[in-house]
């Protein structure tokens, strides 16, 4: 019987838990904004890096910490390539430790166009080989002419650390499966 009564009680403790995701989501947002928790494990202590792993251009991403239901601004980008990495923001003292196990807010816009223009091409020699990432800047003229349909909200996201620094890895989530394009 104090199973039961435990078990009854827990999930009653639960119910306003769940219920607060809820009072975070923007209508004005559609529900586009993204919260995910940072990890306590994270030996996070230096800079944010945004990773657009998604097919479309990110025009405009920000960054908050939920704070008694109010979102408190961490960093933002803007034009992030598909398949570049960004550094948002960097901090000193190790600051960004103090992130960790709290609730941060995500929301990207993006769009669904083709980066044209000029190809740059980013080259790194290290000892033994090299790297070099190749994207494409955006027409400023085709973002001002930006069709309805061709921005979308539709992203998700994945948090990992690296070397201190805390990653956020943007991808798409349109309900579809990876494989329908």
């Amino acid at each position: 019987m104090k199973k039961f009564l435990l078990l009854a009680v827990a999930a009653m403790l639960s119910i306003p838990i769940c219920a607060q995701d809820s009072i975070n989501v923007d209508p004005t947002t559609n529900g586009h904004i993204v919260y995910k928790v940072v990890p306590r494990k994270f030996n996070i202590k230096d800079k944010i890096f945004v990773t657009n792993k998604s097919p479309y251009y990110i025009l405009q991403i920000v960054v908050a910490e939920v704070v008694d239901n109010k979102l408190i601004p961490i960093g933002s980008a803007t034009s992030i390539s598909p398949n570049e990495t960004y550094e948002m923001v960097s901090f000193s003292n190790n600051t960004l430790r103090e992130l960790r196990g709290k609730k941060i807010a995500i929301k990207a816009k993006g769009a669904k166009i083709a980066a044209v223009g000029n190809e740059n091409r980013t080259r790194v020699d290290v000892p033994f080989y090299s790297v070099s990432v190749r994207h494409k800047d955006i027409d400023p003229e085709i973002v001002n002419n930006l069709k309805p349909e061709d921005i979308t909200y539709e992203f998700d996201s994945a948090l990992s650390e690296s070397h201190h620094d805390l990653y956020i890895d943007m991808f798409t989530s349109s309900g579809k499966s990876v494989m329908d394009f």
